[in-house]
């Protein structure tokens, strides 16, 4: 008797991976074809295809799958982030809100409200209250993200949300010098978003697509702080 061949990667697996190797046309078909079977459990296959839709644009088809996969099973976090990420693009804004905090009240629950995954959704949430016009929620949740990230170990992140306050001052806020100190708090932590690995430096700094936008950011903040004079 030959040794136990391991079997088949479900279709989930099957298509998480095609997805990963770029093969986005192979994860929609597998997808698609296991959702043909009467008895197949509907809600990951519905959500995992809603991510290929996104990455589509395809607000409308991507809300329905969605939609249905979390009248299954209500209790995943990030299908509700994506749910909102997808209405905020329809710009259903209120809806988009209710689903951010669906989400962030199962992560609460799942890892504590100071944990730093929560802490990410709570500054993500800010624009949905930007949308609305709710601009002291916006910048409660922002300030709460900076707030409770800069007593963590996720550097990148924390700079991440002193960007994204700095970025609401100043276009939500009109607060250029307020927006420019958030951003020369968040470049001085360049040197600690270096990864390092056995002594040796894979990455210094932040990477070069932040820098980019940490750059243009605060150009637009210094402009801003010029036309002010």
């Amino acid at each position: 008797m030959g040794p136990k061949q391991p079997s088949p990667p479900g279709p989930v697996r099957e298509a998480r991976a095609a997805i990963l190797l770029g093969n986005r046309d192979r994860a929609w078909s597998v997808l698609t074809a296991a959702l043909e079977d009467p008895d197949a459990d509907r809600a990951p296959l519905l959500a995992l295809r809603t991510e290929i839709l996104i990455h589509r644009g395809e607000w409308v088809a991507a809300r329905a799958d969605l939609e249905e996969a979390l009248a299954l099973r209500d209790d995943h976090a990030s299908w509700w982030n994506n749910l909102s990420f997808v209405l905020h693009h329809l710009k259903e804004y209120a809806g988009a809100l209710e689903a951010r905090n669906r989400a962030l009240a199962l992560s609460v629950a799942r890892r504590g409200a100071d944990h730093p995954k929560v802490l990410r959704a709570t500054a993500d949430r800010a624009w949905s209250h930007v949308a609305l016009g709710d601009l002291d929620a916006a910048e409660a949740d922002l300030r709460a993200a900076a707030e409770g990230l800069a007593d963590t170990n996720e550097v990148r992140w924390y700079a991440q949300a002193l960007d994204q306050l700095g970025i609401f001052l100043l276009k939500s806020r009109h607060r250029a010098a307020d927006a420019l100190e958030c951003f020369d708090r968040r470049d001085a932590l360049e040197i600690k978003a270096s990864i390092i690995l056995g002594g040796q430096v894979l990455r210094e700094g932040f990477d070069p697509k932040e820098k980019r936008i940490f750059a243009a950011n605060r150009a637009a903040a210094v402009q801003a702080l010029e036309g002010e004079n």
